[in-house]
């Protein structure tokens, strides 16, 4: 029998309502997922990963832009795409016992890789270092070739981070300076030396309990260098312009070693150029000094990469930092692979208070993160994005991952991670809340989606477009437009449509012959964006954007759905009101050919969320006055199902927080159709759905 599902878009059959208000609606209720859940069912992903990690070789860059494990001594190459977190600050060092126990849900949760970031800023225990900073404390060490032994046995990479947020030590500060000496220590030459011991005792550490050191074991897939920074980027914002006179001497030292090298007249005080006084500068100066900071900053990322592989041996992948308000394309080209971050509705400081907006991004008509990341692609890069999220408080988190996933996967990038799956503080991983803007740990809601966005990156469940658009762009061209804009420059500064991000997939390719540049402009919108197969359709008809999924083995209805109905091939979805007029409702199928046909599949329907008592400054919810205190609350969504099943018989379950049956389902079967209906009475964010056989 062919299962072939016709692609056909969602269609409204009722007027949208407004969102009904809170008071007429089901109460949240608690579901906090344990942090040392790792039992099996339909919602257990780590079937995803190939264990051990590394056990394939060393992961490379291939000429066509792609990760790779294999191709050597005769085996055949394989494609790798990582799903992973973020792990900060005391989360890099579990205990003994509390470290197998996090390996197993990661892996649960599809995760094939970790970053291990923040390690660099403190002493222990929250930090790697002894008091001095300098030292590696021998038993945070201890912890961590633990953790990485115990991740790499169940098939988890890892990504180490050099410097990411250490303050040198017996470095002068200043007043209103970049964070952790960004900016300054890619020119001066103590801070240098300081990251290069860093790296060396890292990175030629033995692990005892993989016999291995770093730089050698192919489970490690990437060393990163130096996070979130850039000469240029640090000192176009301003924030090197106060620098203490042994930094700004150095720098401008380094400017008339540069100018007598490029036979121009130089003075022998001549000082840097400042940031308040550049706009008045001449066009030609402006020109130079960024021409000058460019090959300053590429200086060191190319020495350090340099250093790492032939001096250290390093056998991984090697970033230097991101792109978009850090670094620039081109640069950062010299690396093994392209890096980027990018968040939707990212904290910021407003009257001395953080703030988040509490927005869903399916309003947004240029995907404003999806775009951002796809116009930095640079062709025959991997383009790996080490830190996604939208951020708590906001209470649209559930889209996060599913939409992140299925448009990278359809850009066909190869790797994804959330920042940040844990901080930790005071060693405990059961709060039970949401902690803080950035750690999903604890999120019911996007860890309960996070699997299924695993299945979708990771094993192709939204295919790469067969189409794609190059535009292209020299490095001289990249330097004038700094000059002009700073390094935020992507494809759209050279042709390239934010809206395709969402059509198909985009590159930007560096070439000595340049494109033909243009200032960017936001293109019209002018009613839903598909893919170019229509697997992917994003109708932002703000306010009641939607996004659907629709492939054969993985659907979505993403958005302010209340009271419409979408069908998407043999599943059709009525969602019904929710606290917001809003939810995230998809399904993927973990076994059997296609969804419909027999197998299992998970159903995640996902709305609001909150932490026990936790209070809203005022109605723009943007800002809380407390976060409150566990358990996290949810939303139990209510929908209509519809499956076309051909006739087979069919079972659903609700599940409990760690994904095992709790109740079954009534299901009514008319025709070769099942339908059933979830709800808030099952107080569950997830379901098990069962197609046994087709009837005789």
């Amino acid at each position: 029998m062919n299962f072939t599902l016709n692609k056909r878009p969602p269609s409204a059959a009722a007027p949208v309502p407004s969102p009904a208000p809170a008071a007429d609606l089901a109460e949240m209720f608690p579901f906090v997922m344990p942090w040392d859940d790792a039992g099996p069912g339909v919602t257990d992903f780590s079937g995803l990963l190939a264990a051990p990690a590394g056990a394939r070789g060393h992961v490379r860059a291939a000429e066509d832009g792609h990760l790779y494990v294999g191709g050597a001594d005769g085996r055949p190459r394989e494609r790798l795409r990582l799903w992973g977190v973020n792990l900060s600050f005391a989360a890099n060092f579990p205990t003994h016992e509390d470290a197998p126990k996090i390996a197993a849900r990661l892996a649960k949760l599809g995760v094939n890789c970790v970053r291990f970031h923040h390690m660099d800023r403190d002493a222990a225990p929250k930090g790697i270092w002894r008091d001095d900073l300098r030292t590696i404390d021998p038993g945070q060490l201890d912890r961590l070739d633990y953790f990485i032994a115990e991740l790499k046995t169940r098939g988890i990479h890892a990504n180490l981070n050099l410097h990411v947020s250490r303050y040198y030590p017996d470095h002068e500060r200043w007043e209103r300076m970049p964070l952790f000496f960004k900016g300054v220590d890619l020119f001066f030459p103590s801070m240098i030396r300081q990251q290069r011991d860093y790296a060396r005792a890292l990175l030629l550490h033995r692990n005892p309990y993989t016999g291995l050191c770093y730089a050698e074991d192919p489970a490690v897939v990437f060393v990163e260098i130096n996070n979130e920074n850039g000469l240029v980027s640090r000192w176009w914002e301003g924030a090197l312009d106060a620098m203490p006179a042994c930094y700004a001497d150095e720098l401008a030292r380094r400017w008339r070693a540069w100018r007598t090298s490029h036979g121009r007249a130089v003075a022998a005080d001549a000082s840097i150029i400042l940031r308040r006084d550049y706009d008045a500068a001449p066009a030609k100066t402006r020109l130079e000094w960024t021409r000058f900071l460019w090959e300053t900053e590429k200086a060191y990322w190319v020495d350090f990469r340099r250093y790492l592989k032939d001096e250290l041996g390093v056998r991984a992948l090697i970033i230097g930092t991101q792109l978009y308000s850090y670094s620039t394309a081109p640069i950062q080209a010299e690396m093994d692979a392209i890096d980027i971050h990018a968040y939707w509705e990212h904290p910021e400081t407003r009257d001395g208070r953080w703030r988040v907006g509490n927005t869903s991004m399916v309003n947004s008509p240029d995907a404003r993160t999806i775009a951002d990341l796809a116009l930095q692609r640079v062709a025959g890069k991997p383009l790996i994005v080490t830190e996604y999220n939208h951020c708590a408080p906001n209470t649209y988190g559930a889209e996060a991952f599913p939409l992140i996933a299925a448009y990278g996967a359809m850009q066909d990038w190869d790797a994804i991670f959330a920042y940040s799956y844990a901080h930790i503080s005071g060693g405990r991983w059961d709060s039970g809340t949401i902690n803080g803007m950035f750690d999903i740990d604890q999120h019911a809601v996007k860890i309960a989606s996070f699997g299924l966005s695993a299945a979708i990156f990771l094993r192709g469940h939204v295919a790469p477009s067969a189409a794609s658009r190059t535009v292209s762009a020299s490095e001289e061209q990249f330097i004038e437009i700094c000059a002009r804009h700073g390094v935020n420059i992507g494809g759209d500064f050279f042709g390239a449509n934010r809206h395709d991000a969402l059509r198909h997939r985009q590159y930007l390719r560096i070439d000595p012959a340049g494109g033909v540049p243009r200032e960017p402009s936001a293109p019209a919108y002018v009613g839903p964006i598909a893919s170019d197969d229509r697997t992917l359709v994003w109708d932002a008809a703000a306010p009641r954007g939607v996004v659907t999924i629709d492939t054969p083995r993985s659907k979505a209805v993403i958005g302010f759905s209340d009271g419409r109905v979408f069908t998407l091939g043999a599943f059709r979805v009525r969602p019904g009101r929710t606290r917001q007029g809003w939810s995230c409702i998809a399904l993927t199928q973990r076994e059997g050919a296609a969804i419909g046909a027999p197998g299992r599949a998970l159903l995640v329907a996902a709305g609001d969320t909150a932490n026990t008592d936790m209070v809203w400054r005022d109605e723009a919810q943007d800002h809380l006055t407390s976060w409150g205190r566990a358990p996290v609350l949810v939303e139990g969504v209510a929908a209509e199902i519809e499956l076309d099943v051909r006739g087979a018989r069919v079972e659903v379950w609700a599940l409990d927080e760690c994904g095992a049956r709790r109740e079954a389902l009534p299901v009514r079967h008319e025709g070769d159709v099942a339908i059933f209906h979830i709800g808030p009475a099952h107080r569950t964010l997830w379901y098990e759905i069962v197609v046994s056989c087709f009837a005789s």
